[in-house]
C-alpha cells in the first residue's frame, strides 16, 4: 500500500488551477523568509536557497539527538566559490523518505530543520528559529511525519507499507483521500508524539 504520487501531483495542479493565490499569498510570507539552506537532493548536499526557490518542508518527530546535524566545520565551498555542506549516505530514513517524496512530485529542494541549520551557529540557529512559520508558510507543501516516533521511523508508504490502506472517493470527477484515522483524531491524539512539537 503504497503513496500515489500521481494523485498528490494532480491535487496539487488542481490547487494552483483553481485556488490561485488563495492558497498562498505571493510575498507575505516569503518577505520574512530571509536566508535559508535547502536540501538539493538531485545532488545530496545543503545549499543556500537559490532566489524564488521553491521548495517541500519536512515536519518530524526527531526522537533524541541527532547523529546528523548540520555543523559549521562541515560547511565547504566548491570550486565556483557556492558554499555547500555534503550530505552523509546514511541519512534517517524519514530524511530519506522525504528526498523520495520531493523527487517524485517533481521538486528539487526540501527543507529539513537538522540539516538546514547550523546547529552550532548560535545566531543563525536564532535566526531561522524566529522565523520557522515563515519557513513553513512559504513552503510549497509540507510533509508532516505524524505517525513516527523518532526520525528513523521513515513515511508510511513511501520505503515501507503503509499500516492503514488510503481510502479514496470520487466526488464530480474529483478524486478525494479519506484520512484514516480521521484529522479529528491525529490533531486530538495525545499518542502521537508529533502532536507535541513546537512548531508544525
Amino acid at each position: 500500500n503504497q503513496v500515489n504520487f500521481s494523485l498528490i501531483r494532480r491535487w496539487r495542479r488542481m490547487c494552483s488551477q483553481v485556488h490561485q493565490d488563495e492558497c498562498e499569498e505571493p510575498g507575505k510570507a516569503a518577505g520574512r523568509l530571509g536566508q535559508i539552506r535547502v536540501i538539493d537532493v538531485e545532488h545530496m548536499i545543503v545549499i543556500r536557497a537559490p532566489r524564488h526557490c521553491r521548495y517541500i518542508a519536512l515536519t518530524y518527530v526527531w526522537g533524541g539527538p541527532q547523529e546528523h546535524q548540520a555543523r559549521k566545520e562541515q560547511v565547504r565551498v566548491g570550486s565556483s566559490g557556492v558554499e555547500y555542506i555534503p550530505l552523509p549516505n546514511n541519512l534517517p530514513q524519514t530524511i530519506l523518505d522525504a528526498c523520495t517524496v520531493s523527487e517524485a512530485l517533481g521538486e528539487r529542494y526540501l527543507w529539513v530543520d537538522s540539516l538546514c541549520i547550523v546547529q552550532n551557529d548560535d545566531e543563525e540557529r536564532h535566526d531561522q528559529i524566529m522565523r520557522m512559520d515563515a519557513i513553513y508558510s512559504s513552503a510549497v507543501l509540507t510533509i508532516a511525519a505524524a505517525s513516527g516516533s523518532h526520525c528513523k521511523t521513515g513515511l508510511p508508504g513511501v520505503s515501507a507499507p503503509r499500516t492503514y490502506p488510503q481510502c479514496t472517493q470520487k466526488i464530480n470527477e474529483m478524486l478525494l483521500a479519506i484520512p484514516f484515522p480521521s484529522l479529528a483524531t491525529l490533531e486530538q491524539g495525545n499518542h502521537l508524539i508529533w502532536n507535541s512539537r513546537g512548531w508544525t
